[in-house]
Formats: C-alpha cells, structure tokens, sequence
C-alpha cells in the first residue's frame, strides 16, 4: 500500500488503536457498588441497552458524558476544548490557500456560534429526551430499589410531570420511590391517593416525602398528612416529620456545609443522604467521613437520593432494601415495609449503590476533563461495544476504498462550512421548539414552578438570534459563492 492509501486509512486505524488498548490493556469495568464500602454490590449488574451496543460510536460518548461528576460543566469545557482546537485546524486546511493565516483566524471566528449552537442542541437533546441509556439489573429478589429524593414540576426546579417521573423511575430499576417537592407535600399526598384507587400505575411504588428548605435541605419522609413547614426551625421540622410517622434525613449535606454535620445530628436528624446525583456522585473523604462515621456510631440512617428534577435519562444512585416477599405483598403492606426499615434504622437493610464507570479526578482539574472523559469512556467499553467500534471502523475503512464514496465525501468536506451553517441552524430551531413547549408548559404552574418558562424563554430568544445570525452567513455564502461563479 504506498503513501496516500496509508492517509487514507490513519484515522480510523488510530481511533481503533485507541479503543482496543484502553478497552482491554486499561480496562474499568462497569459495575454496581456498595457507597459505603466501595466494593462491588453482590447481586447487581450494569444492564447495558442493545439499542446504544449497536450505535456506540455515535451516541455511546454522550451518554458516558450524561454520567460524569458534573456533566454540564463537563460538556461545556468540551466544548470550549473544540472551540479552541478549530483554530490550528484552520490553521493547517488554510495554510497555503490565498490570505493565509488572516483567512483562518476569519474562517474560526465565523465557525465559533455554530459550534456554540450544535452544542447546546446536543445538551438540550440529552437533557429532556428519554433515552434508553443503560441502568441496573437486580438478581435478588429480597433486594428493592428504592430512591428518597425526587420532584416533579410542583417544584421550582423540577421540569417533569408526575408520569414522567415515574416512567423515569421504572425505566431506571425502581420499584419504589419517594417524591420530596420543595417545602410542601399536598399534591403528593393527593398523587398518592390516586394509586391507591389505580387511578396511576401500582408500580412503581409512589411514597410521600418533602425537601425542607431549613439551614440545610432536609427529607422529610414518609408523611401521611399535610403540614405547612414554612419559617419553621430545623429542629421543628424535623420532630414534625417523626410526629406524623415520618423520618428526617439531611440532603446532599457535603454540598453546602451551612452548618456542622454534628449540629444536624443534636437536632434530630435520623440520618444523613450520603450520594446525591444531583450535586454530583463524587464526595470529599474528609466530609464523607463527617457523615459516615457518627452514623455508624449512633445507627443514623445512610441514603442515597437520585434527586431526579427530569434532567437527562440516567440514574446511578439507588437504595436496596432487604424486603423478603416484596412480589407477595399489597401497596399498603409494602409502604409500611419500607418505611419500617427506615424508622427502625436497620443498617443491615440498607444497601446505597452507585453505578460505577469511571475513575473520579479532582474537580480543580475540571478543565482537564475532555482527556480525562474521552479516556475513562474508551476504558469502560466492554468487549462487545469495542466490537461496535470495529465493526464501524471497519465500515469507514471499507467506504473510503471506494472510488463514489471519495468523490462524494471530498463534496461534503469542501462544502463544510455550509454543512455546519445548516446543522447549526438546525439545532438552532429545535432549541426554539424546546423552548416554546417549555413555556407553553409552564402557564398552569405559575404557584409552583420557575424554571420552566425561564428555561422556555432563554431557549427562544437563544434560537431566535442563533437563527438570525445563521441565515445572514448562509445567504452570505451563497452570495459569495455566486460572485466566485461570475468571476470564473
């Protein structure tokens, strides 16, 4: 093979080269652990979907990115990374062209919104569609998997109805869960009632419970009537919740730290969420030790809390409670169960599990996070998504032999700029769309809800610019094309 059939192949040659080695000589494999301990959870497995198997390479980095410490920063930093790389790319396609490098740095600068559009399209499209992505698999049918901590958009940050919500929780291996809105829990007592009379699906299993906005963001759980908490004290709210049958555990503590760990504890917390997914799976040892440590020794309560508000598709905190004959039992029955558990404080019931993927990095090196990302993605492929990759590998390789597919491909790459401008303006009107349903959604929860119509009216005034601003360069191009053609 001489010199232009090796170029010809390098890239995906180099790309396969690289899955093969970190997915096999580096390999982290996926996997269910015990929070506490960190060794992997007996009786639980990572429940790959075949749907993301067969399309790894297109979709497959996305979704590992959904799973990172803290995915939209994450992303946002990939994306500045590809922002800052598209300068020497320009750089070197433009190099002996006329106007040179001036050409180059023009041609960057033009090409910056539409990556900025392309990328928020993506992260919009991850945040609100419900993928598939893969989740849990329980063998043991004594374990339950239980989350305490989710909203709905009775919150003001929540974005999902209450279907949704318990769609999101059966798709993710849920058998039951606890809906804690922000300081109130009358409709979820009303929700409640209505799986009592099957007016919503028997699973999965809808607890009530309340997020407290006290010094620190309290669960209440387990509540069977309404009360209001507004101005109350933490400790106030707190025995209220253990006078209506209710336990109270403090949520994502190692987030904010208003208050010692120590404090909470004098003042009735019966336990502490030690792994929350919202603020990020990753906690400091020095403050997991503050809530571990007095909770083994005073037999406090540790939860794990999804804190699902309807962003994204993914999970990777559960709770496994050792409930012999779940299947047998009633609603009622297993409400009573559940809450038990949580009022006996039984340790040895209790299992926090994490989905594992992934090699944590300290969070002051977040701007490092595209190598650190891309690499643990390529590491936890397991032998059949590396085959995917083979197999599209070799697809692309099989292509550029031929002859049609070259001149095709050599087409596209020399219209690229135009190829970017429509898919930017592409992503661009479904921002917009997204947008608007946000808005049009929020109009009946004005009591309850914010985000939606802020995020509803961010999207569109975003798209409406970004619209803008693409037709303009696109009837630029055009024009400029056809000056070029009349030159000719």
């Amino acid at each position: 093979m001489n010199l232009s059939g090796l170029k010809k192949i390098a890239a995906p040659a180099i790309i396969l080269l690289l899955v093969i080695t970190l997915s096999t000589l580096f390999h982290y494999p996926m996997h269910i652990a015990d929070a506490v301990s960190g060794a992997p959870a007996a009786g639980f497995s990572v429940h790959n979907a075949p749907w993301r198997i067969a399309l790894e390479p297109f979709i497959g980095w996305a979704f590992f990115y959904m799973r990172a410490d803290q995915p939209l920063v994450e992303i946002c930093v990939l994306m500045l990374w590809i922002m800052l790389l598209a300068l020497p790319v320009a750089l070197l396609t433009r190099r002996k062209k006329p106007g040179g490098w001036r050409n180059a740095v023009k041609s960057w600068l033009v090409s910056l919104p539409d990556i900025l559009t392309i990328t928020i399209a993506i992260i919009v499209a991850l945040v609100f569609f419900p993928w598939p992505e893969n989740t849990i698999n329980n063998h043991n049918p004594d374990q339950v998997l239980v989350n305490f901590h989710s909203h709905t958009w009775y919150s003001h940050d929540g974005l999902a109805s209450p279907q949704r919500v318990m769609q999101w929780h059966k798709r993710n291996g849920y058998q039951a869960f606890f809906l804690t809105e922000h300081n109130h829990h009358a409709n979820t007592l009303e929700l409640v009632e209505r799986q009592r009379r099957a007016e919503l699906a028997a699973e999965p299993l809808l607890l009530c419970g309340q997020e407290y906005s006290g010094s620190n963001h309290i669960l209440l759980l387990g509540l069977t009537r309404d009360f209001i908490t507004k101005d109350m004290p933490d400790s106030t709210a707190m025995d209220s919740a253990q006078a209506h049958n209710g336990v109270a555990v403090i949520a994502h503590w190692f987030a904010d730290k208003r208050r010692p760990a120590s404090y909470y504890i004098e003042n009735g917390a019966q336990g502490f969420e030690i792994a929350n997914q919202a603020e990020g799976i990753r906690v400091e040892d020095e403050d997991f030790h503050a809530m571990v440590d007095p909770s083994r020794e005073r037999n406090l309560l540790m939860l794990g809390g999804a804190d699902y508000h309807g962003y994204g598709s993914v999970a990777y905190t559960w709770n496994a409670l050792h409930i012999p004959g779940w299947r047998q039992m009633d609603t009622e029955s297993r409400r009573a169960a559940i809450m038990d558990i949580l009022r006996q404080r039984d340790h040895a019931k209790i299992t926090v599990l994490v989905y594992k993927d992934r090699e944590s990095f300290p969070r002051r090196l977040v701007w490092l996070s595209p190598v650190f990302t891309l690499g643990g993605y390529l590491r936890s492929l397991s032998p059949i998504q590396a085959a995917s990759w083979f197999l599209w590998m070799t697809l692309v390789w099989a292509l550029a032999r031929q002859r049609q597919v070259r001149r095709l491909c050599a087409g596209l790459f020399s219209s690229f700029q135009r190829f970017r401008q429509y898919l930017s303006l592409a992503g661009a009107l479904f921002t917009g769309i997204i947008g608007v349903f946000l808005w049009w959604q929020s109009r009946p929860l004005a009591e309850y809800n914010h985000i939606l119509r802020e995020y509803g009216t961010y999207f569109v005034i975003y798209a409406v610019l970004a619209v803008i601003y693409g037709v303009v360069m696109i009837k630029k191009h055009v024009n400029s094309n056809r000056a070029c053609n009349r030159i000719g």
